[in-house]
């Protein structure tokens, strides 16, 4: 409920803001900031409700296979905890400053939630490979890139990170449509939830320090 509460004065914060800052100013440069913040918002929501949209499942997916690669299994209750988490610092920046944060302090803030959240490398942020687009495809910035100690660990990181993307692309797939009907496909449904929640097995359990 508090989280609710939260998500909502942000929102309502974020509109009267809108509306001043559009009365002062109009220029082309604002106007995308604006979008980009009104964006940033609603996908947050959006991943804080999970309401099964695009963002919100690939999002969870892709963080879900990450803490896998470190022997980790990650329960959509204990995602909820760091999203909540997120929600709460947010809110409560934004009302004792007394104004929103620009689109770059809320990513900033979305990545930490990733590595201290989930004790992960800043690369496991799901916008890494694209927060580099130019909007609305990405954020137009390169807030993370990819790293690696050697070009070995590089390529191996970096075959992670797509990995990322594609479990979150399969979690948004995997819906109850009129195909579930057909005996093979629940089938393959069922293999393919049963592979998500235990693919951590094939991975050594190991501890990322969380940045400080």
């Amino acid at each position: 409920m508090k989280v609710k509460i939260a998500v909502t004065l942000i929102g309502l914060f974020f509109m009267a803001f809108l509306i001043v800052i559009i009365q002062e100013r109009t220029d082309k440069q604002t106007l995308t900031e604006l979008k980009k913040l009104s964006a940033w918002l609603s996908s947050a929501g959006s991943i804080n409700a999970d309401d099964r949209s695009f963002v919100s499942d690939w999002t969870r997916g892709s963080i879900k296979f990450a803490v896998a690669t470190t022997g980790r299994f990650l329960t959509d209750k204990e995602f909820q905890v760091v999203s909540d988490g997120l929600a709460q610092s947010i809110a409560h920046t934004v009302l004792e400053e007394g104004g929103i944060l620009a689109v770059h302090e809320l990513i900033e803030a979305d990545i930490n939630a990733t590595v201290q959240g989930f004790n992960l490398e800043r690369w496991h942020w799901p916008g890494t490979l694209y927060d580099q687009l130019p909007y609305p495809f990405g954020w137009g910035q390169d807030f993370v890139q990819v790293t690696g100690n050697s070009r070995m660990e590089y390529i191996k990181n970096m075959g992670g990170a797509l990995m990322q993307t594609v479990a979150g692309l399969n979690r948004y797939l995997d819906r109850d449509t009129l195909l579930d009907t057909v005996l093979h496909w629940k089938m393959a449904r069922d293999a393919n939830s049963w592979v998500d929640d235990n693919i951590y097995r094939l991975f050594p359990e190991t501890f990322v320090p969380a940045a400080e």
